[in-house]
């Protein structure tokens, strides 16, 4: 591990600031996402509320599980493009789409008035969203490989500078 740390180049503020902006990105989404969620299915499409926060909350153990598990396979596989990068790039498009899918079912299912197929909508969906947040986990491990030792606390200082502004918004 030392021999790497002699490999890696110093990186200047614009580097760091680069590599934290994304922590704005997932804050801002999860956060909304939740109550969005939440009040658009309960009382803009008139799902039960039993069934909307299931949906969310297995959402959420859903993210329990995946951030273990993606973090667990980033450490033991070895790729060409290294440990972290190819599952940054698998899904973090996941991320968005499933976003996009989860705010506008009335583009894609028939018939809205058909609670169980909604029902459904917002579980599968909400669940490929949360497995897909897992995402942060390899990009935050990605940062020890990275950053040399001495920058790794300001880098992290300007992810969860990022991560503050997103969950204040």
């Amino acid at each position: 591990m030392e021999n790497l740390e002699k490999v890696k180049q110093e990186t200047g503020s614009g580097d760091q600031i680069l590599f934290g902006m994304p922590r704005f990105g997932t804050s801002i989404v999860l956060g909304i996402e939740s109550w969005a969620i939440g009040t658009l299915y309960s009382s803009g499409f008139g799902l039960s509320n039993f069934l909307t926060w299931f949906a969310i909350a297995m959402g959420y153990l859903t993210i329990a599980a995946s951030q273990f598990l993606l973090g667990w396979v980033s450490d033991t596989k070895y790729t060409k493009l290294g440990r972290r990068k190819p599952y940054i790039y698998i899904f973090a498009p996941f991320l968005g789409l499933s976003f996009i899918f989860l705010l506008s079912p009335t583009y894609f299912l028939p018939d809205l008035t058909d609670k169980t197929s909604l029902f459904f909508w917002l579980l599968i969906w909400d669940i490929v969203f949360r497995a897909s947040y897992a995402v942060t986990t390899p990009y935050q491990a990605w940062m020890a490989e990275i950053f040399r030792v001495g920058e790794r606390p300001k880098v992290s200082q300007v992810q969860n500078t990022f991560n503050y502004i997103g969950n204040g918004i």
